[in-house]
């Protein structure tokens, strides 16, 4: 083993990057409440990023619950990107009754790692 450099002692600390992870949540709810509407009706979904910042790519995930299979089954996603302000929104109108739930997806930045919102849970009658 050869080394070429003179001796010496490495410094005390180094640079380190830490990436910290992003928040998303819906506005408004908490995980113990669920939406309720009817088939037909436009809801309004929101999510917020913490910090905010404008152009954050944001998939609006949406989930139904299967009673034959008895699983929760993926039904569609929205892409967005979030404005100054750090929100994403969509509108949803359900088509068929049942038990839903939306998640937001924040996607990985060069500043911050990505993040799951909690669950929006949603009773959708007719």
């Amino acid at each position: 083993f050869v080394y070429d450099a003179p001796p010496g002692v490495a410094p005390a600390q180094a640079d380190v990057r830490v990436l910290v992870r992003r928040s998303v949540a819906f506005v408004g709810v908490g995980a113990a409440t669920a939406g309720q509407t009817r088939v037909g009706r436009s809801v309004r979904i929101t999510a917020a990023l913490g910090p905010a910042a404008p152009r954050t790519s944001v998939s609006l995930r949406l989930y139904r619950y299967n009673t034959v299979r008895r699983a929760w089954v993926y039904a569609g996603s929205r892409g967005r990107n979030s404005d100054a302000a750090g929100r994403v929104s969509t509108t949803w109108t359900p088509t068929s009754p049942g038990t839903y739930y939306w998640r937001a997806v924040v996607a990985t930045t060069a500043d911050y790692m990505g993040n799951v919102s909690p669950v929006y849970r949603w009773l959708v009658g007719r």
